[in-house]
């Protein structure tokens, strides 16, 4: 549950059970997605309820290129006698 909503079954969570262990999974979580979740649990034995919060990081991006790089197709290679290769610039 987050706040008073189960959402066990939404459109972007799905529960598995494998015998005796439950996992709760949260797909493409966005920052509204932050807070403090409840699980409860319950058994023939009673029943018991945790609580934990989660914390939505945004996803790492990639630096854009800045306008003086070359491409791989700018460059050609030299051989020479010692088996080495060497990039240059056209």
């Amino acid at each position: 549950m987050k706040g008073l909503t189960d959402i066990t079954d939404g459109p972007r969570s799905y529960k598995e059970s494998i015998d005796d262990y439950v996992r709760l999974t949260l797909k493409n979580v966005i920052p509204s997605d932050e807070g403090t979740y409840c699980i409860l649990v319950k058994n023939r034995y009673g029943c018991d309820r945790s609580f934990f919060s989660i914390k939505v990081k945004q996803r790492a991006r990639s630096l854009t290129p800045l306008s003086d790089w070359k491409f791989v197709t700018d460059y050609y290679t030299e051989e020479y006698d010692n088996d080495m290769s060497y990039v240059r610039s056209k």
